[in-house]
């Protein structure tokens, strides 16, 4: 990362080249990831959570 670059979200919306940036990889990366994985462990707990 140069010092040029942002390193925060606010600050990288300010700029003109927030699309050609790496800020809305990041964004896609961390949703691909996230919601799997929240899907997985709510199954999880679904099963495992009601009373009998």
């Amino acid at each position: 990362m140069t010092w040029d670059e942002p390193l925060h979200l606010a600050a990288a919306l300010r700029r003109r080249d927030y699309l050609v940036s790496s800020w809305p990889w990041r964004a896609l990366a961390y949703v691909a990831t996230t919601v799997p994985i929240a899907g997985v462990l709510s199954v999880g707990l679904l099963i495992i959570g009601p009373p009998c």
